[in-house]
């Protein structure tokens, strides 16, 4: 999997990128300190399966740097982390098209859970990870990343997440957070189901 951070104090991004890594050794994290570093990273760079996006960064920031990564990066999920979170701030970035809205100040845990949720391309915020068991988050329509569609054309093959990890170079983490995402994005619950229902809507 490969994440972008765009954050302008280095500490921070080197504290998110170490506890990403402990979840996933496998796991390439770029860096940018500003929305224009972050939008000007080469097309080569630009499948991410998330960013996380600071929101009041200097020069471009907020509602106006969420849009100008959406429309950069379509396919790539934008999750904001800031420390400054008020209902307002989360409506508008949500709004404008962010996967979630999360305060810095959370724990190691709840950022982990975040991560998950927005990869499963749900809506993140205090409220949605404060909710009860078994609620059920507001969710956004799902559009599969390029690495998703890679693991679709794998599972219909029969493979394992083992072999599917094995042939795309990654881990199993990697991919069965890919086949969690797809599973979800297609509304079914079993990879035969995936793949019919993929076949179905011509994604395969």
């Amino acid at each position: 999997m490969h994440f972008l951070i765009v954050d302008d104090h280095a500490l921070f991004r080197e504290g998110l990128r170490a506890m990403l890594q402990s979840l996933d050794p496998a796991l390439t994290v770029s860096e940018a300190d500003s929305c224009e570093a972050g939008l000007a990273l080469d097309d080569d760079a630009a499948d991410f399966d998330l960013i996380l996006l600071d929101h009041g960064l200097p020069g471009m920031n907020g509602v106006r740097g969420i849009r100008a990564f959406r429309q950069r990066f379509p396919t790539s999920p934008v999750l904001v982390v800031s420390a400054s979170y008020t209902p307002s701030l989360i409506d508008e970035a949500i709004a404008a098209g962010a996967r979630g809205y999360i305060p810095k100040s959370v724990s190691f845990a709840v950022m982990r859970d975040a991560i998950e949720q927005a990869l499963l391309r749900r809506v993140v915020t205090p409220a949605t990870l404060n909710a009860a068991p078994g609620g059920n988050p507001t969710e956004r329509p799902v559009l599969l990343t390029p690495k998703q569609r890679e693991v679709l054309q794998l599972m219909r093959g029969g493979l394992t997440n083992k072999q599917i990890a094995q042939q795309l170079g990654v881990s199993e983490f990697t991919v069965r957070t890919h086949v969690s995402a797809i599973l979800h994005g297609l509304g079914v619950d079993t990879r035969t189901a995936a793949v019919s229902a993929a076949r179905d809507q011509g994604l395969i």
